[in-house]
């Protein structure tokens, strides 16, 4: 392969990666059902190859479950996993934000202020949103989220972050969607979008922007712990009926 091609081939397999995962954390997979590598190789316009990568990687990120025998699944929904999800993402965002004190510059300040402005221009993830503008919104939320913590140098933990809000985006792609399609009403969508808006992300921006990182600390434990709430309640009463 000439160099063109390999430099060609790096950044598809990464398009590829995105297409695929974005799928995954939508609600357009029912949980725990086989994922068919050719059904999403032909939505995402790739071969199969760069699809079965990309769905190895995400189980290496748990958002995928891979059994050698029955091939790939969406994993199943569990209000415990969920649960365990956000008080891992609280803890180690706590960790990670001991340290931004001494390392947050101005460029990491520069950054937060474009990403917010793009993230409040941006439509609210929505059941009745289009798939490509719920996932810009999911992009920008985790960026967002990314910014605020992007002065600590704990890259391992930064890294576990990033994979557990994934993770926590696909329980919330599940209950909004599943709640729609389940109820026909939007009643306890319209609760947990609460916790999407702008709004619900304006203190966390100030703090940062304020470098009053022990505030933010506290600030983002609160805000996991309503979304938490929010999102949980939801997940019991669409489990249950």
């Amino acid at each position: 392969m000439t160099m063109s091609k390999i430099e060609l081939a790096v950044p598809r397999r990464s398009e590829v990666y995105d297409d695929v995962r974005a799928l995954v954390i939508s609600s357009t997979l029912t949980p725990n059902t086989r994922i068919r590598v050719e059904e999403i190789a032909k939505r995402v316009d790739a071969g199969t190859t760069p699809v079965r990568e990309a769905l190895f990687q995400l189980s290496a990120e748990g958002l995928v479950t891979v059994n050698h025998q029955k091939g790939f699944w969406q994993p199943a929904i569990d209000p415990i996993e969920l649960c365990h999800l956000i008080e891992t993402k609280t803890a180690l965002e706590q960790l990670v934000l001991r340290d931004s004190p001494e390392h947050w510059n101005d460029k990491h300040e520069q950054d937060l202020v474009v990403i917010f402005h793009q993230f409040r221009k941006m439509d609210t993830l929505s059941p009745l949103g289009s798939y490509e503008s719920n996932r810009l919104w999911l992009e920008g939320h985790r960026r967002l989220h990314l910014a605020l913590l992007a002065g600590s140098t704990n890259n391992p933990a930064l890294h576990m972050v990033d994979i557990l809000n994934t993770n926590t985006d696909r329980y919330r792609c599940y209950i909004m969607g599943g709640w729609l399609e389940q109820t026909g009403s939007t009643d306890l969508v319209d609760e947990v979008q609460t916790m999407n808006t702008v709004d619900a992300h304006l203190e966390l921006y100030e703090l940062a922007m304020a470098r009053d990182f022990a505030a933010l600390a506290a600030a983002l434990a609160a805000h996991n712990a309503e979304a938490h709430a929010l999102l949980d309640k939801a997940l019991q009463r669409l489990l249950n009926g």
